[in-house]
């Protein structure tokens, strides 16, 4: 019992040395507000986040982070042709994360995919359904080298999709009939 004891004791005495009081990195929107991180996603090559920022609209942009804060950065969500506003849904794929971009209004649903270069962020496919109560794009989880997720199209109909992170690696797996 007491070698017990005092190996316990020595353990905690060692990690009482090591560990690390957390510290702010970077204060992305300073303030009284604060910046309400949402989501958090790790990948192979960075770490990303949601957060409200100092932009006007009032939604979540992205963000990622290589630990230190002059690698903590937003990444805008300009593509040709999209121009979204709000990140949703982090995913890890490998070193990329797969993400929605502006799922509820003007009523599109947009499938982004980031590899935490401005360059690498780019926009995959773009859904506007006539009617939708929850957003286009719905639920994406990563299975096996690819992200799947739930859209509703432009004909209101629901798709399971899949992406690599890339727009040639994007499509349809399946589409419900009614």
């Amino acid at each position: 019992m007491k070698k017990f004891t005092l190996l316990t004791l020595f353990l905690l005495s060692i990690q009482a040395v090591f560990c690390q009081n957390p510290w702010l990195l970077k204060d992305v929107y300073p303030g009284a507000t604060g910046s309400g991180i949402q989501e958090i996603v790790k990948t192979s090559g960075y770490t990303f986040f949601t957060a409200e920022d100092d932009d006007a609209d009032a939604n979540r942009g992205l963000y990622r982070t290589d630990g230190t804060p002059t690698g903590t950065l937003k990444l805008n969500m300009v593509y040709t042709g999209y121009n979204s506003n709000k990140a949703d849904k982090l995913t890890a794929l490998g070193n990329k994360v797969i993400f929605a971009g502006d799922n509820f209004s003007p009523g599109y649903g947009e499938i982004w995919a980031s590899d935490g270069t401005q360059a690498g962020t780019i926009a995959l496919e773009r859904f506007q359904p006539a009617v939708s109560s929850r957003g286009p794009v719905f639920e994406l989880a990563a299975m096996n080298g690819y992200v799947y997720y739930g859209v509703v199209n432009t004909n209101n109909k629901t798709q399971i999709r899949r992406t690599d992170g890339t727009a040639a690696g994007t499509s349809l797996v399946y589409e419900f009939s009614s």
